[in-house]
């Protein structure tokens, strides 16, 4: 996620699990740099929650021996979703060395119970997914970083169709009222000439495109800080937070 603090997969899981504080004694965890101004800060604060929740703090060194070891880099670990119909959650990993094709990016399911790491699925194309919404169907959408995005069946990980309209994708969302999938083409047409932000508008139903809605500031121009989106209602508001406030967007041929 671009500009947007990064916490390693352990931390997401605990964070998220109420049966975490609970079974925390003796737990081990570390806590690595994040992104932005206020890092510092940011870090502090994380550190001092999972110390109040009986968790271990290790240190620097610890760390290093532990990503010396195969699996998910710093920079892999991106955005976690909840599977109301498995009670686990998703979790988008850019590159890992843990299973088959996880160079191409992988999707990771954690049981928030065990608090264990329940399977992975490497993806058969290139994604290097940054952002993951769950979809209807057993289905979901991958926002890929350095492709275009992607739809999978989240039981397997086979990837059931491309949407090759635009490019370049850190988060996504799916807005369960109007049945469509939003991805934040931030990085569009690739991200070496990211001159044409788009939100691709997707029918999570049939996987067909919908339609482009342009990512521009109050002066016409590209936003180049754009990398997230939101929608809701049938009428389907899309919400687009950029450099210079929240823009909003409604459907205009809703009935």
């Amino acid at each position: 996620m671009r500009g947007v603090a990064r916490v390693s997969l352990l931390a997401i899981v605990l964070l998220l699990s109420s049966a975490a504080a609970e079974a925390a004694a003796g737990k081990r965890i570390g806590v690595p740099k994040f992104e932005g101004t206020q890092e510092a800060l940011v870090r502090k604060e994380v550190m001092k929650s999972l110390k109040s929740h009986g968790f271990e703090v290790v240190g620097s060194r610890a760390m290093a021996d532990a990503l010396n070891s195969p699996g998910a880099g710093l920079d892999s670990v991106e955005q976690p979703k909840y599977d109301p119909t498995t009670g686990k959650f998703l979790v988008s990993v850019r590159q890992t060395t843990a299973v088959a094709n996880g160079m191409n990016g992988a999707v990771a399911i954690i049981d928030p119970t065990s608090i264990k790491l329940d399977a992975m699925f490497g993806l058969s194309q290139f994604c290097s997914p940054a952002g993951l919404a769950i979809g209807p169907d057993r289905e979901a959408v991958l926002g890929c970083d350095s492709a275009p995005p992607v739809i999978i069946n989240r039981s397997n990980g086979a990837i059931l169709s491309t949407l090759s309209e635009a490019c370049c994708a850190d988060e996504v969302w799916y807005n369960s009222a109007d049945g469509r999938y939003y991805v934040a083409d931030g990085g569009n047409p690739d991200n070496n000439n990211s001159t044409d932000p788009v939100v691709m508008v997707i029918d999570a139903k049939t996987h067909r495109f919908v339609t482009t809605i342009p990512v521009r500031d109050s002066q016409g121009n590209p936003d180049p800080r754009f990398h997230v989106v939101a929608a809701a209602f049938d009428d389907s508001h899309v919400y687009i937070p950029q450099s210079d406030g929240v823009h909003v967007w409604v459907r205009a041929d809703h009935p």
